[in-house]
């Protein structure tokens, strides 16, 4: 709980949003079992349970344009494409960055830094999925589920 006080100490920059990114952190932690550990600038959650070293989402304060950027574990095709939070590449095309700009955006985030921990725990070799959300009920506008396209190495989708 440590690193989360110094975490959220950082934070005093990007008030609009710091418990957002507070609950971002400790959802990941929560989720992996791992903990939020400084690295030079960012901050970066490392999975307890991972053959890989590495950790599997980084939070960078922006405090010039009051924001939080997110690098995420996999390739953009690998995450729900939400309107709400869009992602880009990062890092050599094996990592995804997305910037949290407001409040409303932690669900998309959420959902996103359970994807990456997905991809860590799978490895380097694992099989690439597309998600896709659909709407199970049109007049249920909150009433979604994934689909699951494999991806062969050829980029062909089945």
């Amino acid at each position: 709980m440590e690193c989360t006080e110094s975490f959220a100490e950082g934070l005093l920059s990007v008030p609009r949003i710091a418990d957002t990114a507070i609950a971002l952190a400790r959802y990941a932690e929560s989720i992996s079992g791992g903990k939020l550990v400084r690295e030079g600038k960012q901050w970066v959650v490392h999975p307890r349970r991972s053959s890989t070293t590495g950790g599997f989402v980084t939070f960078l304060v922006q405090p010039r344009v009051r924001n939080l950027r997110l690098t995420l574990r996999g390739r953009t095709h690998e995450f729900a494409k939400i309107d709400d939070l869009t992602l880009s590449d990062a890092r050599a095309n094996s990592w995804s960055k997305c910037v949290i700009k407001s409040r409303s955006q932690l669900a998309a985030a959420a959902l996103h830094i359970r994807t990456a921990l997905d991809n860590s725990l799978r490895g380097n070799k694992r099989t690439y999925y597309e998600l896709h959300l659909v709407q199970v009920d049109p007049s249920a506008p909150n009433a979604f589920e994934f689909n699951r396209w494999v991806r062969s190495p050829s980029g062909a989708t089945y």
